[in-house]
């Protein structure tokens, strides 16, 4: 996975110079991808009961990341960009292991809740800080958004009885976030810059300190999943 998301992000860029298209219209890339997440989940939504079986945010961040680093004005080539994409999935994989190392001794929502503010503090430097401190900034991202998938799913499925794998196929299909995203902030970044384009990552991290503070809490029995009750 973490291949491909370098594969697309360095594809990003070179459509556009390439093709000489914007970056709204180069962000198609991503929407296509992973569009066909949520197209083949759809069978999995209605079969799982008999089969017994965030991506919005790591998809926005990287989205336009080697445009953010070229526009510094810090000499930094596409190619050195795609270095710095690469070392950043690096933290993000090493992210993941200190993550769940950590959630031996922190709750998983907690963790949660930490690194998903953590992200929104470095998304304004990235917003509003730029420089070498803003590309670090883009770069750290990635090690606080690394738990943030994983943990959400198995929060989001918890104690959910019968409709865990319908749920389950819901929390899938939701990576459809990875193909919507990205159009909104490449038409942002197009219009207003690219670095206040990471606005919008901002506000899908706020979403996720959310459900990390009170939106994972299964609701009483009578109110649980109403619109998936029989």
């Amino acid at each position: 996975m973490a291949k491909r998301l370098i594969r697309i992000e360095v594809l990003n860029k070179n459509f556009q110079e390439t093709l000489h298209v914007s970056k709204q219209w180069s962000t198609l890339l991503q929407t296509a991808y992973f569009g066909a997440y949520f197209v083949t989940a759809l069978p999995a939504a209605c079969l799982c009961k008999s089969l017994a079986t965030n991506q919005a945010t790591q998809v926005g961040v990287a989205a336009l990341f080697i445009n953010y680093c070229t526009e510094q004005k810090l000499g930094i080539s596409n190619q050195f960009a795609s270095y710095l994409l690469s070392a950043s999935l690096v933290l993000f994989t090493v992210g993941r292991f200190t993550g769940t190392a950590l959630m031996k001794k922190i709750a998983a929502h907690r963790l949660l809740a930490i690194y998903a503010a953590a992200a929104m503090g470095l998304g304004a430097i990235v917003v509003w800080g730029g420089g070498v401190v803003g590309v670090a900034a883009l770069m750290a991202i990635f090690f606080f958004a690394s738990i943030m998938f994983p943990t959400i799913f198995a929060l989001g499925i918890a104690d959910l009885g019968p409709q865990t794998k319908t749920a389950a196929s819901f929390i899938i299909m939701s990576i459809v976030g990875g193909a919507v995203m990205p159009l909104v902030i490449g038409a942002l970044a197009q219009s207003c810059g690219t670095p206040s384009s990471y606005v919008v990552p901002m506000g899908c991290f706020l979403v996720v300190l959310l459900f990390a503070v009170h939106g994972y809490r299964v609701r009483s029995r009578e109110n649980r999943f109403p619109i998936l009750s029989d």
